[in-house]
């Protein structure tokens, strides 16, 4: 699978993705700045949260997606973005599948795992988190998890510098993992 930018997209069905043991699933996002949980949200959107679990361990591109990239977008008192590979969000791994939305869902505060759609059913890899309230992205972007440890460390990658909306010196992704608890 390779980026889309004429929003031509391969259908697919999410991996179907078994992270082992009891309780609430959680993301671990290990960054150079810091390290990120989030409670996902596999009941309301369980077809989201497998898309991101397919890429985080590699069922969907054969290797973990994330590891080594670097995070993408900072726009301050909105939200920080990673997951695309190209040197523009639109080069992304994007493909078609369904959108989701869970009754109810807002993005009403900083901390909200978001998925970023580049068109009407679309999905992809990469992963926005809010760094404030953003009810215009209500019904247009699946709401899939909420941090529940780090929230100063993203609140440290929203005051990095930038250039053109990325940050300098780079912030990585060192790694992503799952895991219940």
């Amino acid at each position: 699978m390779s980026g889309n930018s004429d929003h031509t997209l391969e259908r697919i069905e999410p991996k179907r993705v078994v992270i082992p043991g009891d309780g609430l699933l959680y993301m671990v996002i290990e960054t150079s700045a810091g390290r990120i949980v989030a409670r996902l949200h596999e009941v309301e959107v369980s077809r989201t949260v497998m898309n991101y679990l397919g890429l985080l361990t590699g069922a969907v591109t054969g290797t973990p997606y994330y590891e080594g990239q670097q995070v993408q977008r900072v726009v301050p008192s909105y939200l920080v973005t990673f997951g695309a590979t190209g040197s523009e969000p639109e080069e992304s791994l994007l493909y078609a599948t369904p959108e989701e939305a869970a009754d109810g869902q807002t993005h009403d505060r900083p901390g909200l795992l978001t998925q970023h759609y580049m068109c009407r059913d679309s999905a992809g890899a990469e992963i926005s988190m809010t760094l404030s309230a953003a009810p215009w992205l209500d019904r247009n972007h699946t709401i899939f998890g909420e941090i529940t440890e780090g929230l100063e460390v993203l609140t440290t990658l929203s005051n990095v510098p930038t250039s053109n909306q990325r940050p300098n010196p780079p912030i990585h992704i060192e790694k992503i993992t799952a895991h219940r608890a």
